[in-house]
């Protein structure tokens, strides 16, 4: 009998001790809460703060705008509530979370009442009775019960959470592309990203808090409180208890500080994860200057593009386009010429729904006044800023038709004269932040293979070749200009261009001045004749 009490003893010990790592391992990943999914570490706070100064010395616009409020708990909540359930299979993961939260706490409450009855039944001499048994086996049972639903309950909601933050991230993501170059403009590259990094993690952080916190705690104070209701029948005990317990808390403060200052953390986690949401929030208010809720248009293919008496500004202040008019005929090669600053640049922009929409006058494009999204899908740009990502060649050429085939992406690179950067045989080779492994020259090539895969009916190139050979910018501008689309081309060196354009628009401060074929341009307008000499003869010079 003894030996079988012993052994009793030993089982409700185990059961005891099946909580404490659990314990432990909890306060573990809320404190590892902070570095994973809610991170803010000290050089991305030094990055932020720098990021804002740059913001804010980028002219006086931003600098007088009146702050914007702080996100609060129901704004971060009404952003993601949509993302938490998005799905059947998502709404069926979050149903479990909490019912197996449901389940721990439940059978949390009952646990210390199966004690209770283990250990009256081994006091009374019951040492080797059924009873005795039963009640043990019930207490240990209930302890796994414990810890298995609180297993389960993690597992569930770890995918809930993942696809949530996932989820998320992709919304910020496109919100963020679907801004206009002004937008970005004031807000520096730095600033955006560490707002996506910290806002992200901040909403998985405040998912975690509450699933594992402060719902927690408030359903085990409520299944107590009716607990002790019910067996001592008086509708106000729970709540003299609930006094009497604040009162001996009080007292006790010692033996009860590692739970107080684990609510205290929590308080101070729900705070930071606001505060890294706070930044993603305020991107989300902002709407896009070109609205897109109309529905998607078909482009006819090659479409015509007419700019009819527009003016536009991008700093919202100076007009870059002062009443301009000229046509890219369908199919054929428009050529925009002028001085720098004469607007050549933002009229690519307008086509391609980088800037907002023009303050007077109409761009169409087959005839249609397109949104900014279907702009940009029916467009493809070879900017004159040359933006690589720190990835592979494969990487970045696929950019524009992320679902391209390789054999696609490799055709391209070879059409644009890059096939010594042929990805089947560099696969894993990075080319370093923004291609620094590249020449100015290389990195054009893999901007035009970009620009072939996409396979756009528009084609919008601003010195796609300043940085290349005349050799290699013949090779280039066949496989740019000679497949059929309508391309509208910013370019410098005209020599190698003009001769081929159906159409060129000459600019001068914001205005289009003069419109024709080469030919006909060099006999009656004066201020292409001055550019043809002048770059032709810089162009001969260079050879």
């Amino acid at each position: 009998m003894e030996r079988r009490r012993r052994l009793l003893l030993a089982l409700v010990a185990v059961a005891n001790a099946i909580e404490a790592p659990r314990s432990v391992a909890g306060a573990a990943q809320l404190r590892g809460a902070r570095d994973v999914p809610g991170a803010t570490t000290e050089s991305e706070t030094d990055y932020a703060a720098a990021a804002e100064t740059d913001g804010a010395a980028a002219g006086p616009a931003r600098a007088a705008a009146p702050p914007a409020p702080r996100a609060t708990l129901g704004e971060v909540f009404a952003h993601t509530r949509g993302f938490v359930a998005a799905t059947p299979s998502q709404q069926l993961l979050f149903a479990l979370t909490f019912a197996f939260l449901v389940a721990q706490k439940a059978l949390n409450v009952r646990v210390p009442f199966a004690l209770q009855r283990a250990v009256d039944a081994l006091g009374d001499g019951g040492d080797g009775s059924a009873a005795a048994s039963r009640a043990v086996a019930s207490y240990c049972l209930g302890r796994l019960g414990v810890s298995a639903a609180g297993e389960l309950r993690s597992l569930c909601f770890s995918r809930v959470s993942q696809r949530c933050q996932r989820a998320f991230g992709a919304a910020v993501f496109g919100k963020a592309h679907a801004m206009d170059a002004r937008w970005h403009a004031n807000h520096p590259t730095g600033e955006v990203a560490v707002a996506f990094g910290r806002g992200t993690r901040g909403v998985a952080s405040l998912l975690f808090l509450g699933v594992f916190s402060v719902v927690p705690t408030v359903l085990e104070l409520v299944f107590s409180v009716g607990v002790l209701r019910r067996r001592f029948g008086s509708h106000g005990f729970g709540l003299v208890t609930l006094a009497t317990f604040a009162a001996y808390a009080a007292w006790t403060a010692s033996l009860l500080a590692q739970p107080m200052n684990f609510l205290g953390y929590t308080v101070s986690e729900i705070r930071q994860g606001l505060v890294d949401a706070d930044a993603v929030v305020k991107l989300l208010r902002d709407a896009p200057a070109a609205a897109d809720d109309a529905p998607p248009h078909a482009v006819p293919s090659p479409p015509e593009i007419a700019f009819s008496g527009v003016s536009a500004s991008r700093d919202g202040f100076t007009l870059a386009l002062k009443n301009a008019t000229f046509t890219a005929p369908a199919g054929g090669v428009t050529l925009l010429v002028g001085a720098s600053g004469s607007g050549k640049s933002t009229a690519l922009r307008l086509v391609n729904g980088l800037d907002a929409a023009p303050t007077a006058g109409a761009v169409t494009v087959g005839g249609l006044a397109l949104s900014a999204a279907d702009a940009r899908r029916a467009t493809a740009l070879v900017a004159q800023d040359t933006a690589l990502f720190d990835d592979t060649v494969l990487y970045n050429a696929k950019y524009g038709n992320v679902l391209a085939p390789l054999d696609a992406a490799v055709a391209a690179l070879a059409a644009a004269g890059a096939a010594h950067l042929d990805p089947r045989q560099r696969v894993g080779e990075r080319r370093r932040e923004r291609g620094a492994k590249l020449s100015g020259g290389e990195k054009q090539r893999v901007l035009a293979a970009r620009a072939l895969l996409r396979d756009a009916p528009v084609l919008l190139a601003d010195e796609p070749t300043s940085a290349l050979d005349a050799v290699s910018e013949a090779r280039v501008l066949d496989a740019l200009l000679g497949s059929g689309r309508t391309a509208v081309v910013v370019a410098h060196r005209l020599a190698a261009v003009a001769p081929r354009a159906d159409n060129i628009a000459v600019f001068r401060d914001g205005t289009v001045v003069a419109e024709g074929k080469h030919d006909a341009l060099l006999a009656s307008c004066a201020e292409y004749a001055r550019l043809w000499e002048a770059k032709s003869g810089s162009s001969e010079e260079g050879e």
